[in-house]
This record gives C-alpha cells, structure tokens and sequence, in this order.
C-alpha cells in the first residue's frame, strides 16, 4: 500500500496536471473561428482529466456546446482508456466575455 506522503503526491500531480490541461484548451480555443470546434483528448480514465475539464470549459466560456464526448475503456472496448470530446464555438455573434475573461479572439 503506498505511503500517505506518496498518496498526497499523487494528488497534488492530480490538480497540477488537470490545470495544464484547462490552459491548454484555453490557449488552444484562442484560434477557433465561430462556428469551429476543439477536440480535446487524454490517454486517461479520470473524470478530473476529462469530463470536469470539459464541462469547467463549458461553464466559463460562454457560447460553447458539446457535439460529441467519447470514453474508450479497456473492459468495454479492449484497448486502453481514452477520452475525446468536441467542443464547439456558437456560430453567430460574437461572444462578450471580454479580451482577458474569454479564450476566443475574432
């Protein structure tokens, strides 16, 4: 059984990488036209690395929608986990978050 110290490193990796990812996908979006999409993707079964990094983006990021979301899982599809999702900017108008506050940039 690993050690309480090795457990909390674990964690503290955790939250570090989950935050790369969110300014990856934020830098990332800065360059998707309106109506374009971001496909965001891991080689991980975590919902910390996937699915809540999708969904904070959602949340934060006004005029964003979810067009599709896939988890590959080695009991289910007989290769290693994965997880992929598009993520796509509204089409119309263009969203007023402010320079700082949004990722997408006209």
């Amino acid at each position: 059984m690993p050690s309480r110290s090795a457990l909390a490193h674990q964690e503290v990796g955790a939250r570090a990488i989950g935050a790369l990812q969110s300014w990856l996908l934020r830098e990332v979006a800065k360059f998707v036209k309106l109506g374009g999409c971001v496909n965001y993707s891991t080689c991980s079964l975590e919902t910390e690395e996937n699915q809540a990094i999708a969904a904070g983006f959602r949340e934060r990021v006004p005029g964003v929608s979810l067009e599709a979301e896939r988890q590959i899982t080695p009991f289910i599809d007989g290769v290693d986990g994965a997880y992929a999702v598009c993520l796509v900017r509204a089409a119309e108008g263009q969203v007023n978050c402010g320079e700082a506050a949004s990722p997408w940039h006209s």
